[in-house]
């Protein structure tokens, strides 16, 4: 039972450690590009949101 809930627990910090990393790279974007559209930035931020989802799960693997 213990070990389903760390596993909740680290799937749940994934998640918000991902779409931190997209909120700030989106928000950066938002900030000092002034030449990128909006739909740009929201892709980026998405984008970044999900290639660290997946770095932080192959990193987790050790592969």
């Amino acid at each position: 039972m213990a070990s389903d809930a760390s596993k909740a627990a680290v799937g749940i910090a994934r998640v918000v450690v991902s779409l931190a990393v997209g909120g700030v790279i989106g928000w950066m974007l938002w900030e000092y590009t002034t030449w990128m559209p909006d739909w740009q930035v929201y892709i980026c931020a998405a984008l970044s949101a999900l290639m660290t989802g997946i770095l932080i799960s192959k990193q987790s693997k050790g592969t």
